[in-house]
């Protein structure tokens, strides 16, 4: 099979002299409250390459040319190092979609509600749409407080309690349970319920 991968920079599809330089591009994807990671690794010979801004905007997908490419989110550059002898650039970044309205402090509570009830509000206050597995969705408490803890904590917390891993991909909250340690996990898709 034939590995592919498509970037594009604040919306642009990157050159293909762009692609002739790339070395690696390694996407780390990580739960709950940490947040995805890019590296991009470039010959930086010369001509020297464009070196993007602090705070650009850069899109992955990766897959296969047989099978199709699959999505790997949207990062924003927030460290380029440059080095001599030889000649490399790298691009570092952080996912997009941790709002910083994920982390502020709240206080609330829910009454007879499940954990998808609970996810949903959450999710909605941020922009999000939620995407939690019936396994753990289904779960009511009958009281559940948020005490100056931010929207984030909760969702890891609630996650915690149900042997379950969070994330937040391309503007979705996913929450499912972990696969036993023996087993690959699956990445969720946009399906899940």
């Amino acid at each position: 099979m034939t590995p592919v991968v498509e970037i594009t920079v604040d919306g642009k599809t990157v050159s293909d002299v762009f692609y002739s330089r790339l070395i690696s591009v390694t996407v780390t994807d990580k739960e709950g409250t940490r947040s995805d990671t890019i590296d991009l690794k470039l010959d930086d010979s010369n001509p020297f390459a464009e070196i993007p801004r602090r705070g650009a905007s850069i899109s992955v997908a990766m897959g296969y040319a047989e099978t199709g490419v699959q999505s790997l989110g949207e990062f924003v550059v927030d460290e380029v190092e440059i080095a001599c002898f030889p000649f490399s650039l790298s691009i570092q970044g952080k996912a997009a979609d941790m709002r910083e309205t994920l982390k502020e402090h709240k206080n609330r509570h829910w009454d007879d509600k499940t954990v998808k009830d609970i996810v949903s509000e959450i999710a909605g206050d941020h922009g999000l749409s939620p995407a939690v597995s019936d396994a753990v969705g289904a779960h009511t408490y009958k009281w559940f407080g948020q005490v100056d803890e931010s929207d984030m904590s909760v969702l890891d917390r609630l996650a915690g309690r149900h042997d379950a891993l969070f994330t937040v991909k391309d503007g979705k909250r996913f929450s499912r349970r972990r696969a036993p340690a023996s087993r690959p996990l699956a990445r969720p898709s946009a399906a899940s319920s």
